[in-house]
């Protein structure tokens, strides 16, 4: 008789496997993509499931495990609100497309144990909600499972995930994590069941910013006007990218107009890393004039700088005050560094001539060479107006050989 009943309750076991086995997983894609780096220290994803199969989905509880390396930045350790990895929001609203209850909750941020050299950033499983009152998940249409931020407490160097990428850590990875991703629903039959497929996650990281893009809000001493706070044209500037050390070479330039009213161009270094740079601006009627002393770091994606709003934003506070904005020196024609008779001559023989239209010494944008471009050449001259840059020494470097400038564009 004992025998029977094992035998019995071995064939009701054996019965309860095989309808649990015998279960078709529900087929999805997971992707992690739309990586936008918002400013110097805040990373944002969206994490996208899509159910792609006509099983139905009824969803029970899922969890998310991410890693990247610890180079991307430095991200303090943290749980739940106070993580340095969490949902983001837009206009105050929690970015997801879930009920509350099904999102997954409390962003933790560690330095990974189990992966030296890495950070974790994991999100807990929602509440089992119970078989029955599990989340239906539509077939065919992308959820948005939330937009999460990573923020550095330091600027984030995305360059670094060319190398070592962001990744889901799931039951594909090897060694396998403790912690991974895990997914579960209910069956047909109501069974708690995980239905995690690595094969079908995704991470795309490539709408990453590939390059630094600068806007650069400057004024022209020639062409501004400190009573209406606009300038009297647009003019075309070249920033030149630089090594932040010694020779402190060019290593990209580009070409932007200077707008009248708002005093910005946009500039775009392509393919450049993040990291801290000089720069400096450049065109054939204004000195070349350098950023700070110690130079600035730029990101992969949108930067600023403002040159008007303090002298020391130039190197060696080489700009000239008039009204509330520091300016661009005017009157370098010729690009040996220096403003000085050189310059002043040619402005001279262009009065003389009544050079008229766009000419290279008419500084102050009114279409004529006159006394007015005369008196700004003739103060910078007096006033010895030349280059600032790290690896001057004094100014007879310039005033000795005005053409062994190293840091000048060839």
């Amino acid at each position: 008789m004992r025998k029977f009943i094992l035998f019995i309750s071995f064939l009701i076991l054996s019965e309860f496997s095989i309808a649990q086995t015998s279960t078709i997983i529900p087929q999805y894609i997971l992707e992690a993509k739309n990586f936008d780096l918002v400013n110097s220290n805040k990373l944002v994803f969206d994490l996208i499931f899509t159910h792609t199969d006509s099983i139905p989905l009824q969803l029970a509880g899922w969890q998310f495990v991410f890693r990247a390396p610890q180079t991307l930045g430095n991200f303090p350790a943290g749980m739940g609100a106070g993580s340095s990895f969490n949902l983001d929001t837009i206009n105050g609203i929690p970015a997801s497309d879930l009920p509350v209850i099904f999102r997954p909750r409390n962003g933790n941020t560690v330095a990974s144990e189990n992966s030296p050299g890495n950070y974790e950033f994991r999100l807990v499983a929602n509440p089992l909600p119970g078989a029955g009152n599990g989340l239906i998940i539509p077939s065919g249409v992308p959820l948005l499972i939330g937009k999460f931020y990573m923020r550095s407490a330091t600027p984030i160097d995305i360059s670094v995930l060319n190398v070592n990428s962001f990744i889901i850590r799931d039951s594909c990875e090897w060694p396998l994590s403790v912690t991974r991703t895990k997914m579960h629903w209910y069956n047909e039959n109501n069974f708690y069941q995980e239905f995690t497929r690595c094969a079908s996650h995704i991470v795309n990281t490539v709408l990453i910013p590939p390059d630094i893009e600068l806007t650069i809000k400057l004024t022209i001493e020639g062409l501004y006007d400190p009573v209406s706070d606009v300038s009297r044209k647009k003019d075309t500037v070249t920033a030149y990218l630089r090594n932040i050390n010694s020779p402190y070479q060019v290593v990209d330039s580009s070409k932007s107009i200077i707008d009248s009213i708002s005093h910005t161009g946009n500039f775009v270094f392509l393919n450049q890393p993040t990291g801290q740079y000089y720069f400096s601006v450049k065109n054939n009627k204004i000195l070349e004039t350098w950023n700070q002393s110690g130079g600035n770091y730029f990101i992969r994606g949108i930067n600023s700088y403002d040159f008007t709003s303090s002298a020391s934003k130039a190197y060696g506070n080489n700009m000239v005050l008039k009204g509330n904005r520091y300016c661009i020196y005017s009157g370098n024609f010729n690009n040996d560094n220096i403003i000085d008779a050189d310059d002043l001559s040619l402005t001279d023989n262009d009065l003389y001539n009544f050079a008229a239209g766009d000419a290279l010494t008419n500084i102050n944008g009114d279409d004529i060479v006159d006394l007015e471009d005369l008196v700004i050449v003739d103060r910078n001259v007096l006033n010895l107006v030349l280059v600032q840059w790290p690896g001057l020494i004094d100014k007879r470097q310039i005033l000795k050989n005005k053409k062994s400038f190293t840091g000048g564009i060839k």
